[in-house]
């Protein structure tokens, strides 16, 4: 998958004065949009929001500043059309340094050559931006926007936001029924990169118990996560500034055995479909039966859409014979091995099944969960 490495968002400009650059030597004050020394952060998901905008000129030696609102913690991003190679340094209230991504940016081309700088802030409030070219007289128009820690993303929908020093985002998603959540992350700062995902309860306990699931380019930078009826919270952690996140609940209509006793009949050339849950434990799983008259060949297809649950785990599916307590026969399934064809047999019947009663049990392994589908001929 190609990650976009350039903002996706189209932001429109009210612009209500005229960029003017001052001489060398002259004391270099920002102007604004809104006539004051402060300009307030865009949420970007919020592309309608009337936009601020500053205008800073400034020197090798002599900066210009400006100072930036923000309402909440997220990562800050400067967009900038520099007219020389500027530096670009970002403070809290405080007078503390932030280090972030593209503190240097290049010259623009036009005045729709934008440069962005993005900065993490764990707290609302006020920063402040400070410029100075690499040499000579400079000018740049700059406004800011910013990417939340975590929200409510309609479903399908690419929300965009970040995790500033790691910390953790959580965004909200609601299940209707038993089903699965596809958490996709199609766009980001950088190409490859890795985030740390993990389901939480309502009340933001964490459903993965060993950690979290690292999604990247191996993955497609995407995992489905099995859910029963609820609403939950996805977390997300990365070094990455900012990231696209879409969430989408798919229902599963299940009817299986809660146990081998409970095993519901699953006939031949017919399809069953199960969600196993992140909170399910590790012994409980979904029965089936089937009972051939004769010995013949079975064959088993498999098909799963599986999420690790924060360690290496995926689905097994075993199959189990008559009345014995343990299975003869399983296949473990993950994202890399996410489908395949199962042939038991028992011994001495040339690959065949002997007459009699069978069973399959689908199940997580180290945690794993997800969907499945089964199909025996």
């Amino acid at each position: 998958m190609k990650k976009n490495k350039f903002l996706c968002v189209v932001l429109t400009f009210a612009v209500a004065f005229t960029m003017v650059f001052a001489s060398a030597g002259a004391v270099f004050a920002a102007e604004t949009s809104t006539g004051t020394d402060t300009i307030s952060a865009v949420n970007v998901n919020a592309p309608g929001d009337e936009i601020d905008l500053a205008a800073l000129r400034y020197n090798a030696s002599t900066p210009d500043s400006v100072k930036i609102k923000t309402p909440k913690a997220g990562t800050i991003a400067l967009r900038i059309t520099p007219t020389a190679n500027t530096y670009v340094k970002f403070y809290d209230a405080n007078g503390q340094q932030i280090y972030g991504y593209g503190s240097s940016v290049e010259a623009s081309t036009s005045e729709t050559d934008y440069k962005y700088a993005y900065f993490p802030v764990t707290a609302a409030g006020t920063y402040t931006v400070q410029m100075t070219s690499a040499s000579g007289e400079a000018g740049a128009y700059l406004d800011a926007f910013y990417y939340p820690v975590g929200g409510t993303p309609k479903k399908g929908t690419d929300f965009y936001g970040s995790s500033p020093d790691g910390k953790v985002a959580y965004y909200k998603v609601t299940a209707s029924g038993n089903g699965y959540i596809t958490v996709d992350i199609p766009y980001g700062y950088n190409d490859p990169a890795t985030y740390q995902v993990k389901l939480f309860s309502s009340s933001k306990k964490a459903l993965f118990k060993k950690g979290y699931e690292s999604v990247g380019s191996s993955k497609d930078y995407k995992t489905r996560i099995g859910v029963g009826k609820g609403t939950y919270y996805v977390g997300v952690k990365t070094s990455d500034p900012y990231y696209a996140i879409n969430l989408k609940f798919t229902a599963v209509k299940e009817k299986s055995g809660s146990t081998k006793a409970k095993a519901v009949k699953i006939t031949k050339g017919t399809t069953k479909k199960g969600i196993i849950t992140a909170s399910q434990s590790t012994s409980s799983g979904d029965w089936y039966k089937f009972t051939l008259s004769k010995a013949q060949k079975v064959s088993i297809d498999v098909s799963t859409l599986t999420s690790q649950g924060g360690g290496s785990g995926g689905l097994k599916v075993s199959i189990w014979s008559g009345s014995k307590s343990y299975s003869f026969g399983s296949a473990e399934f993950n994202y890399y091995v996410p489908d395949d064809t199962l042939s038991p047999y028992t011994y001495g019947m040339g690959g065949k099944l002997q007459a009699g009663t069978y069973y399959i049990k689908v199940q997580k392994y180290n945690d794993g969960n997800g969907y499945y589908k089964i199909k025996w001929h």
